[in-house]
């Protein structure tokens, strides 16, 4: 993962921002401590196997702004699993989230993010909402962009940059990659309601072949496309983009592409903290498992933002794989509700219903995850909890099924 390299790089960044006025410096150390019982830890369709787990979590956050052209912030810990009968599942997954952005001149500006987390490893596959056993795998995320701006006139301005994304895997079956990208930014505001661009990237994806992956190949892209901002109203925005791409394979025929993105905001004036929105994209994108992939795209937004806290969002997505007979059609919706009940005590509920299509195979899957909880803040330092998650995975394909139920207590204490 190359982290001496990532390290450099922001020992570089605090260099070139630093400064002897102190602004802020903040500390917090934390751990987190929970009790689960799972009853069905391998997520199988019959002859399920249970267990209670202990989860204990070392946390650290550190947040550094010496001055207004640094902001650096790290949240490192690590989750320690223990099993009360698999003993041999006993896991200690490091678990961290750092970004960094400098603006060392006016117009210049870098930013860094790094996040080691938890992933499934192929949505085909079992995997459940609360469960990190089955069909996940820990990932690394690490992307670095920089950008110059160059004022042409009052209106236009010329925007030049580079990004670096290196993404590994610790599952074989993942490959992890790099990719390298400069890109050129024409940017003009007509008046205070629209914006309108012009951009070309250049794309280098270089992955890690040296385990394996025929769908998995090595490119370099071009990207050119025209965008535009309009501000209807106050409470109204829509944005747009569309654009073609030509990709060089290193070991197949090239393609060419149209792409396109469209998105809508709109906030309702007569009813305080709500909005509702809209995206639909039709982009290339990159699978760690089956390599490219043409990909549609549907969100529809609605929220609610203030005695309750509520968010719904359908989607869809529809994607067809360049380098491998495979096609996934997703339907879905998730929803999301947070409610204050009294000063100390606040319910959470979410909710994710998907069905899925898989192709060639023809494997209709039906995937389910509900959840609840409710947080009592004992105090300012300590919150205590309880919850309950329930998931169920319905397929033609019988060996694939499987229910899950999930309840546990928690704490967590800061210092």
């Amino acid at each position: 993962m190359k982290k001496y390299i990532y390290a450099g790089f922001l020992a570089l960044v605090l260099i070139l921002t630093s400064s002897h006025s102190f602004a802020k410096f903040t500390i917090t150390p934390s751990i987190y401590v929970r009790g689960e019982y799972n009853d069905n830890i391998f997520l199988e369709k019959s002859d399920t196997d249970d267990d209670y787990i202990t989860t204990l979590r070392p946390n650290i956050m550190l947040e550094y702004a010496p001055n207004s052209s640094l902001d650096l912030s790290l949240d490192f810990g690590a989750d320690l699993k223990y099993y009360s009968s698999y003993n041999n599942l006993n896991d200690k997954t490091p678990r961290a989230e750092m970004s960094a952005s400098a603006r060392p001149f006016k117009q210049v500006s870098i930013d860094v993010t790094d996040i080691y987390t938890r992933v499934p490893i192929d949505i085909r596959n079992q995997f459940a909402l609360e469960n990190t056993l089955t069909n996940m795998t820990d990932s690394n995320s690490f992307l670095l962009s920089t950008s110059v701006v160059l004022p042409v006139t009052t209106a236009v301005s010329m925007t030049a940059g580079y990004n670096y994304h290196n993404q590994w895997f610790q599952d074989a079956g993942n490959t992890g990659s790099e990719t390298h990208s400069i890109f050129v930014l024409l940017n003009a505001r007509y008046s205070s309601k629209m914006n309108r661009s012009l951009k070309y990237s250049y794309s280098a994806y270089r992955p890690d072949l040296s385990g394996r992956q025929d769908a998995v190949v090595e490119y370099n892209r071009n990207d050119g496309s025209v965008a535009i901002e309009y501000q209807i109203a106050s409470n109204f925005e829509v944005d747009g983009e569309l654009g073609g791409s030509l990709t060089d394979y290193s070991t197949r025929n090239n393609t060419r592409m149209i792409f396109w993105n469209f998105g809508a905001d709109y906030t309702f004036k007569f009813i305080s903290g709500t909005s509702i929105g809209i995206n639909y994209s039709r982009s290339l994108r990159d699978s760690p498992t089956s390599g490219a992939a043409r990909s549609r795209r549907g969100d529809l937004f609605f929220r609610v933002d203030n005695i309750l806290k509520l968010t719904v969002n359908p989607y869809f997505i529809d994607e067809t794989f360049v380098n491998a007979d495979r096609k996934d059609k997703i339907k879905g919706i998730n929803v999301d509700v947070s409610r204050p009940m009294g000063s100390k005590a606040t319910l959470l509920l979410n909710g994710s219903l998907e069905e899925q299509r898989f192709m060639p195979e023809e494997e209709k899957v039906g995937r389910y995850s509900l959840g609840c909880s409710l947080d009592y803040k004992l105090s300012s330092k300590i919150t205590a909890g309880i919850g309950y998650t329930y998931n169920v995975r319905i397929s033609n394909i019988d060996t694939e099924e499987f229910n899950n139920n999930i309840g546990w207590l928690q704490a967590r204490v800061s210092f």
